[in-house]
């Protein structure tokens, strides 16, 4: 992957979604790419390139559109400059205060295997899944990290260590792992880190450029916010069911939502057709919109349940 990484590549996209773009670099080129869960993948990218190596392909593809790079091995981690400036300091940290840690413990977190996680995957369980191969320990802070519903994912084998910076960074944070007490404590994103800003000749493309993701949505008018209190959800799915998006938040994540079978029959629709989500911070009444309304459907909320309707 090393090699495959230095030899350079001819790539070209006009108008293409980021979103697109990765699954292509993916699927033909076979390379590792994690997208921090605050990446824009409906942002259109204009791109052309002969000459650079994959890697350098990768590096300013994610600046042109307004992201930093960071390289775990052969795998690149792309999201915001600041994560992805400090990404590998976090990760030196971490790797030294492991060195130190007693022979069984260090074993468990130097353990390489995929970071994976099925369709609309929660980041609480994830990190607790993680929590228990570092020798079943219990998370302090797990509400800290907010309620998202995650795509499915595999990446090439990392070491625990890894994944669990990898997906604490996606939300601004690192751990703190105590070997007497079992327990892994979430924290902020250190302010100690060096940030270097990225330069033309370091990424290829003008600061003015860099500045700000190309082919981002126009701005539209500002939502309403939830009221204080409200579960909110970031999701972001592509061609799934919408029976089975109810279906797994009814039965894994123990959702209200009703669904009037009878009167969409009647309607001659259905929940079998694919649809897309791409919410953040959305309530659930929102998201189950956005997944219905393509269908013909509509999601109201009726005291404390959501109920998936024909749209009248």
């Amino acid at each position: 992957m090393q090699r495959a990484l230095a030899e350079p590549v001819g790539v070209s996209w006009s108008g293409a979604t980021l979103r697109d773009v990765v699954e292509s670099l993916g699927r033909s080129l076979r390379v590792g790419i994690v997208l921090d869960r605050r990446v824009d993948l409906d942002q259109t990218v204009t791109w052309s390139s002969r000459d650079l190596s994959l890697r350098d392909t990768i590096v300013q593809l994610a600046a042109q559109q307004g992201y930093g790079t960071a390289w775990i091995g052969s795998i690149a981690y792309v999201g915001p400059r600041e994560i992805a400036a400090g990404l590998p300091t976090i990760l030196s940290r971490r790797n030294t205060e492991t060195a130190q840690l007693p022979p069984d413990l260090r074993l468990a977190l130097m353990q390489r295997a995929p970071l994976a996680w099925d369709d609309l995957a929660e980041p609480r369980t994830i990190l607790s899944q993680l929590a228990d191969e570092a020798g079943k320990r219990t998370i302090r802070n797990l509400a800290a990290t907010p309620h998202d519903l995650w795509a499915r994912r595999t990446t090439p084998p990392l070491t625990l260590v890894e994944r669990l910076s990898l997906v604490a960074a996606m939300f601004s944070q690192t751990y703190r792992l105590d070997p007497t007490t079992k327990e892994i404590t979430l924290e902020p994103w250190p302010t100690d880190l060096s940030t270097p800003r990225p330069t033309p000749s370091s990424t290829g493309v003008s600061a003015a450029t860099a500045a700000k993701p190309s082919g981002t949505k126009p701005a539209v008018g500002k939502p309403i916010a939830p009221a204080p209190g409200t579960p909110v959800y970031t999701l972001r799915v592509k061609d799934v069911p919408l029976r089975k998006l109810v279906e797994v938040l009814q039965k894994q994540h123990g959702l209200n939502i009703q669904v009037d079978e009878a009167a969409i029959a009647a309607a001659k629709l259905s929940l079998d057709p694919v649809t897309s989500v791409d919410v953040q911070q959305a309530t659930l009444e929102m998201l189950l919109e956005q997944a219905a309304a393509p269908l013909g459907l509509t999601a109201r909320r009726q005291g404390a349940t959501v109920v998936i309707e024909p749209r009248k």
